[in-house]
C-alpha cells in the first residue's frame, strides 16, 4: 500500500457495517504486530494482520490469532472467523491448524477434517 492516503488506508482496514478493532501487540513498549479485528454479531473476524518483518521468525500472526480467540472467549462470542482460505496456498496454510475448523462450501459451514490439514 505505498503511496497511500490516511483516507485510502481507512476504508481498506476499517468497516462501515460493524466495529473494527486495532488489536496491538507490544514487546518492551515498542509495537510489533497489528492485528485489525471486526466485532461481528456472532464472532470476531480477523481482517488483516501486520507486524515487524524483522520478527517473523516469532509467529506473530499466529500469536494474534491466538489473541483474537481468547478475545472472542472472553466476549462469550462463539467463532472467529479467519477470511478466505486457499487450500494450496502455503501463506495461507496457518489457517488450517487451528481445530475445529469450518469452511463454507456446497452453501454451508462444512467442518473440516483432520486429513486436511496442512503444514
Amino acid at each position: 500500500m505505498s503511496d497511500t492516503k490516511p483516507e485510502q488506508f481507512s476504508e481498506f482496514l476499517i468497516s462501515r457495517w460493524c466495529h473494527t478493532e486495532f488489536l496491538e501487540v507490544r514487546l518492551d513498549d515498542k509495537l510489533v504486530a497489528v492485528a485489525v479485528t471486526d466485532h461481528c454479531l456472532d464472532g470476531l473476524s480477523a481482517v488483516y494482520t501486520f507486524f515487524e518483518p524483522d520478527m517473523q521468525h516469532r509467529n506473530l500472526g499466529r500469536y494474534c490469532v491466538l489473541q483474537q480467540i481468547k478475545l472472542a472467549a472472553e466476549r462469550q462470542l462463539p467463532y472467529v472467523y479467519l477470511g478466505y482460505w486457499i487450500e494450496n496456498c502455503g501463506n495461507m496454510s496457518y489457517k488450517a491448524e487451528y481445530r475445529p475448523i469450518e469452511v463454507y462450501k456446497h452453501n454451508g459451514w462444512n467442518l473440516l477434517p483432520d486429513a486436511k490439514r496442512s503444514g
